[in-house]
């Protein structure tokens, strides 16, 4: 039987999305964590442009963004997180207030303001 990533996704998406999983499963994630997190990262690349600098700036920026979920690690209520910091992220505009504090204090004084 044909599963249904064969039929949606190219074969080099599908093997990412195993390599994926295999990862997910070393660093600990259980079987429902891991499928459910390559089910979300499978709409993802099917609905959002992930290979637009825009988006590959945002995920080079994981760490900063979104620094209480582990990427290679899924929970099954990561989905949630992701949305909720997301609109956190979009409503406070956090880098502005950093950016502006930065012109104002100089590189060098940043690090000890924060």
């Amino acid at each position: 039987m044909i599963s249904l990533s064969a039929l949606v996704l190219a074969p080099p998406v599908r093997a990412r999305l195993r390599e994926r999983y295999i990862t997910y499963r070393r660093n600990g994630a259980p079987p429902f964590s891991a499928a459910l997190g390559c089910l979300w990262l499978t709409l993802a690349w099917l609905l959002l442009p992930l290979e637009n600098p825009r988006w590959q700036a945002i995920r080079a920026q994981h760490a900063l963004l979104f620094p209480h979920i582990h990427p290679d690690r899924p929970r099954p209520l990561d989905t949630v997180r992701y949305l909720l910091q997301a609109l956190w992220l979009v409503a406070l505009r956090p880098w502005r207030r950093c950016a502006a504090l930065a012109a104002r204090l100089g590189a060098a004084n940043l690090a000890r303001a924060l």
